[in-house]
Parts: C-alpha cells; sequence; structure tokens
C-alpha cells in the first residue's frame, strides 16, 4: 500500500477515516482489491503516524460508484 498513500498532517481536524479493513467489508472486497483501488488511485489511502487509514465519506462514494455500475 505504498505507492498512492498521502501523508498527511490533519491536525485537529474533524475528518472520519476508516481502516484498510473497515473499507474493505464496506465496499465487500478483498485486501487485495483494496490494495489494487488505492493502487490504480480509486481511493486514497492516508498514512497517519504510521497507521493507513481510508476516508469514510471516499469509501462511501466508492462503494454508491460500485452499486450504479
Amino acid at each position: 500500500m505504498t505507492q498512492n498513500i498521502q501523508q498527511e498532517n490533519l491536525g485537529a481536524c474533524s475528518i472520519d477515516m476508516v481502516t484498510p479493513e473497515q473499507a474493505g467489508s464496506v465496499l465487500g472486497v478483498s485486501d487485495d482489491v483494496l490494495l489494487q483501488l488505492i493502487n490504480a488511485g480509486r481511493l486514497v489511502a492516508y498514512n497517519l503516524g504510521g497507521n493507513i487509514r481510508v476516508k469514510a465519506a471516499d469509501v462511501h462514494a466508492a462503494a454508491a460508484q460500485f452499486t450504479a455500475a
């Protein structure tokens, strides 16, 4: 998961983030497929102090796209 992982200092921002496991569960995809989505730029992952996270809003938007397709 290193290629498209963004390093950001979000400070005290209130942005809902989920773990890769949670994102995969919401999307109904395996860890491998989630990694492919991140590497393809369809989802952005963030490295927050050594913890990989994905914005919950991005996960829900991707889920809506998958069900519409």
